[in-house]
């Protein structure tokens, strides 16, 4: 198969439908079991223990960049800065790892690993980019 056949099917991700089947079926089934198996004081208990779980899970989130305060204060003055002195049409090349670079400096990125376009052109301009970094 061609590069080109395989960047154009990419947009149409059929693989990324098992990221949202499987979590479904598993809950679904799951679900089904527990209202066979479980008594009325299981029926009560069960979803309230699954909530107070749901309730404390977004915790690790209050940080979603995993930095240390310091560095991730350090990172936002940064980019702050960049905010203030480069021009909007800037192209900025980021270390690897950076967090919210766009979110808080406003720039585009020179190249972002996760940040892939959906058409063939500007999926092979970013792997040129990627492959160009990765280099020097």
């Amino acid at each position: 198969m061609g590069i080109r056949l395989r960047l154009m099917s990419m947009k149409f991700y059929p693989h990324r439908l098992f990221d949202v089947l499987l979590p479904a079926a598993l809950a679904i089934s799951a679900a089904g079991l527990l209202a066979r198996w479980s008594s009325q004081r299981l029926r009560i208990a069960i979803p309230t223990m699954l909530l107070a779980v749901a309730l404390v899970l977004p915790a690790p989130d209050r940080n979603p960049s995993r930095l240390p305060a310091e560095l991730r204060d350090d990172w936002t003055r940064t980019c702050t800065w960049i905010d203030s002195h480069l021009p909007q049409e800037a192209i900025v090349l980021t270390p690897r790892g950076s967090w919210a670079f766009k979110w808080y400096a406003k720039r585009a990125e020179y190249v972002v690993f996760k940040d892939c376009p959906q058409d063939a052109a500007g999926v092979l301009e970013w792997d040129r980019r990627r492959q160009a970094r990765a280099a020097g």
